[in-house]
């Protein structure tokens, strides 16, 4: 009865596993970086519809949010590397 059990769990552990590290997969492909031209034209769209811009100030716009999108993501990250440094020093410490 007990080896029956046993190669059940043989046969059953590799299918969960890779059921459950696919599921990890798709999940990290799916939190991927965000496209700063994407979210940019986007918002550029809804100005135009909201504000009526023209032309020349659509580009202006895209241009500003493009540039500012990515310089807020770059500072995001610079914090980001910033607190974990810090912690790694109070970890450290303690």
């Amino acid at each position: 009865m007990q080896k029956c059990v046993d190669m059940k769990m043989k046969r059953i552990f590799p299918v969960v596993a890779a059921l459950v590290l696919g599921t990890f997969v798709v999940r990290a492909q799916e939190q991927k970086e965000p496209d700063f031209y994407e979210i940019a034209e986007k918002e550029t769209e809804r100005l135009q519809r909201t504000v009526k811009l023209e032309d020349w100030q659509l580009f202006y716009v895209d241009s500003t949010l493009v540039h500012d999108y990515m310089e807020m993501d770059a500072e995001m990250k610079r914090l980001l590397r910033e607190i974990d440094n810090r912690q790694q020093t109070i970890d450290k410490a303690i």
